[in-house]
């Protein structure tokens, strides 16, 4: 192989050290992602970004998001502090989280709204993006299934 990828967020440190130890480049996904994000939201004047993440409990716990657009806005931007992350309280981890149960499942019915329920908190705090830092979140929540949404996806 030339390039190795993971299409898991939450497997993604696995996932780095393995494609190290064999020395195959690595695409990384949570990196072009938050790359991804700040240059669409990429601010005219110099005022911080605010994005909103919702993923599993282990890749908000390992900070893999957060650590990502920080490294980010600093090469793209030329200061880690011109991004703020957003992370859901508790309940709504859990939520997010049982919602993935359900796709994974294959259980859909409802799933999309609730996701949007939670990605609106994080609007409602400021976020002007969301990012769906898990794989299956975007199965039921993503622009085409909602696109009244009030921030890109």
């Amino acid at each position: 192989a030339t390039e190795v990828c993971i299409c898991c967020n939450t497997a993604h440190p696995f996932a780095r050290s393995a494609a190290a130890a064999v020395c195959i480049p690595f695409l990384d996904m949570i990196v072009a992602t938050a790359e991804a994000a700040l240059l669409h939201l990429r601010p005219s004047q110099k005022r911080p970004l605010w994005v909103g993440i919702l993923s599993t409990d282990a890749t908000l716990e390992m900070g893999l998001y957060q650590e990502a657009l920080r490294d980010a806005a600093l090469r793209l931007l030329g200061c880690a502090d011109m991004v703020t992350v957003l992370l859901p309280g508790e309940e709504s981890v859990r939520t997010v989280q049982d919602c993935i149960l359900a796709i994974k499942a294959g259980a859909l019915d409802g799933v999309g709204e609730r996701i949007e329920v939670e990605a609106k908190r994080l609007v409602a705090e400021g976020a002007q993006c969301v990012i769906t830092g898990c794989t299956e979140l975007p199965v039921c929540f993503n622009e085409d299934s909602h696109p009244a949404f009030p921030t890109p996806i």
